[in-house]
C-alpha cells in the first residue's frame, strides 16, 4: 500500500509540475505561488513517508518468515 503512494506520489510529482506550476504562474502572475506545488507536494510525500513506511531495522526483508498458526 505504501509503495502504491509513492508511486502516484512521484508520477503525479514529475508528471504534471510543469503544467500546474504554469497554470498557476498564469493565473496568479506571482513565482511564489506557482513554486508553491513543487515544494510543497515533495514535503508532504517526506512526512507521509515518514509516518507511514514500516521500520525495516530490525526485521529481515530478504528472507521469507512462516507464518504464526493461531
Amino acid at each position: 500500500m505504501s509503495f502504491l503512494l509513492v508511486a502516484t506520489a512521484i508520477y503525479i510529482r514529475l508528471g504534471l509540475v510543469p503544467f500546474i506550476t504554469t497554470a498557476a504562474f498564469a493565473a496568479t502572475g506571482s513565482i511564489g505561488y506557482a513554486l508553491i506545488y513543487p515544494i510543497l507536494v515533495p514535503a508532504v510525500c517526506f512526512v507521509l513517508a515518514v509516518f507511514l513506511m514500516p521500520e525495516t531495522r530490525k526485521m529481515s526483508i530478504w528472507q521469507p518468515t512462516e507464518a504464526k498458526t493461531a
